[in-house]
């Protein structure tokens, strides 16, 4: 992390987090109904989009 002096007791440190950067997908099981419409479709993603987030940590 890179550090800002912006006073001589005041440093500025900005952040960024990201969570799953890659966007791997992780998919539900598929519909084991062999009556239904929707047999052999996944219709659920188990984990989150990509998200970033920043911030900016301050000390004095």
């Amino acid at each position: 992390m890179k550090d800002f002096t912006i006073w001589e007791r005041v440093v500025v440190q900005p952040r960024v987090d990201a969570f799953n950067a890659f966007n791997d997908a992780q998919f539900g099981s598929a519909n084991t109904s062999p009556t239904a419409s929707t047999f052999a479709e996944v219709n659920s993603q188990l984990n989150s989009p990509r998200s970033l987030q920043g911030g900016v940590h301050i000390r004095f």
